[in-house]
C-alpha cells in the first residue's frame, strides 16, 4: 500500500471552535483552472417552482402546469458511491485513495483528481446529512465564484467529522447510544491513544465503526444528500 497522501488547502486549519454551519471553502488557488467534468451535477438541488399559468384561457379548472419533473443530478462518480474509493473518516490525516485491484491495494488520489468538479454542472454549496449524526453540514457558501471540487467536498466531511462533541451532545444521546459510542471512542483510542483520549469523543464515533464513506444519495424529500458509510 502507498503512503498517506497529505491534501493540504491553502487555508488556515479548521478551528475546532468554529461554528456549527460555519461552511469550509478553499482558497480558489487550491484547484487551478480545471476543466468541466463530464460527470458530476449542480447543487444546491434547484427548487422548482409552481408556474401561474393559465394554459386552458376559457375554463375555470386547470389553470396552474404542474412543476416539471427535477432534473438529474450527477455526482462525481467518488461522490455517486463507486467502490474503487477508500476514505476512512477515523483516520489521522486526510488521505482518500484509489483501490487498484482487487488484492486492496491502495494509492493516494492525486491533486487532479481532488480537482475534479464535485458535480455537473458546477455546484457552489452542498447540503449533506447523515442518519448517525444530528450535525448537517453545507460545504460552500453558495455565492463563492469558485464551484465546489471533489477535494473541497472530502475534505470538508473529513474535519467536520473529525470536530470534538460538545458536552451538551454527550446529554443528549440515550443510555445505550453512550455505551455504544464511548465503545468505539475507546477502540479509537487504542491506536492513538494519548492525542484522543486528550480530545475526547469526537463526531465520527457516532458513526460506530461505519467509517468508510461510500457516497452520498439524493434525498428528494428533504432536499439533502444523504451521506453513506460502512
Amino acid at each position: 500500500m502507498s503512503g498517506a497522501f497529505v491534501f493540504t488547502p491553502t487555508s488556515s486549519p479548521l478551528s475546532f471552535s468554529f461554528p456549527a454551519y460555519s461552511p469550509f471553502i478553499p482558497s480558489p488557488s487550491l484547484f487551478p483552472g480545471y476543466n468541466p467534468s463530464p460527470y458530476a451535477y449542480p447543487s444546491p438541488f434547484p427548487q422548482y417552482q409552481q408556474p401561474f399559468v393559465n394554459y386552458y384561457p376559457h375554463s375555470l379548472y386547470n389553470i396552474y402546469t404542474p412543476p416539471p419533473p427535477p432534473r438529474p443530478h450527477q455526482l462525481h462518480p467518488w461522490l455517486d458511491g463507486r467502490p474503487d474509493l477508500w476514505f476512512d473518516l477515523s483516520a489521522a490525516l486526510f488521505a482518500p485513495m484509489r483501490i487498484l485491484d482487487s488484492s486492496g491495494t491502495r494509492t493516494p488520489l492525486t491533486l487532479p483528481d481532488l480537482s475534479a468538479p464535485a458535480t455537473h454542472p458546477p455546484s457552489y454549496a452542498l447540503h449533506i446529512t447523515h442518519d448517525s449524526c444530528p450535525w448537517p453540514m453545507t460545504v460552500g457558501s453558495g455565492t463563492s465564484a469558485t464551484p465546489l471540487a471533489l477535494g473541497d467536498v472530502l475534505l470538508w466531511v473529513y474535519r467536520y467529522m473529525q470536530l470534538s462533541i460538545r458536552q451538551e451532545d454527550w446529554v443528549m444521546l440515550g443510555d445505550g447510544e453512550r455505551r455504544e459510542v464511548g465503545r468505539w471512542w475507546r477502540r479509537r483510542c487504542a491506536r492513538r491513544e494519548e492525542e484522543e483520549r486528550v480530545r475526547g469523543v469526537r463526531r465520527v464515533d457516532y458513526l460506530q465503526g461505519r467509517v468508510l464513506f461510500r457516497g452520498l444519495v439524493v434525498d428528494w424529500g428533504r432536499g439533502v444528500l444523504r451521506m453513506v458509510t460502512v
